[in-house]
């Protein structure tokens, strides 16, 4: 059940009159398209399925060459967590596009045409 809301929630509170996640509305800022609207249920279905196949494919891209380093050379049960936990790191690094956009768009919002603004 948890993974169901987890999945149906990002999708459905950006189409409702919040715009966007519990998160987001602490922030104050909100889900847009390009003409100021509240997008429509297929656009943040796409946006957030993007979301997740960026960040999935980033890190599928980081665990191979992990897994790589790992059948080369032997590494100590710390050094093997760090990595591990460097892969999840990773993996959202085209995320990082945000930080460095004036517009703060990320791959997501540019591959489906929304922006996320302060309300």
């Amino acid at each position: 059940i948890g993974a169901v809301i987890g999945s149906i929630y990002p999708v459905i509170l950006p189409i409702t009159k919040w715009q966007g996640t519990l998160g987001m509305r602490l922030f104050g800022i909100i889900v847009i398209d390009k003409n100021g609207n509240k997008i429509s249920f297929l656009r943040s279905f796409v946006r957030y399925i993007t979301l997740g196949l960026i960040t999935y494919i980033s890190t599928y891209v980081i665990r191979i060459l992990f897994n790589y380093c790992l059948s080369t050379v032997s590494l100590s049960a710390i050094t093997t967590s760090i990595l591990q936990f460097s892969i999840i790191v990773v993996g959202f690094l085209p995320l990082l596009i945000i930080a460095f956009r004036k517009d703060k768009r990320g791959p997501h919002d540019l591959i489906v045409g929304t922006y996320v603004i302060y309300r």
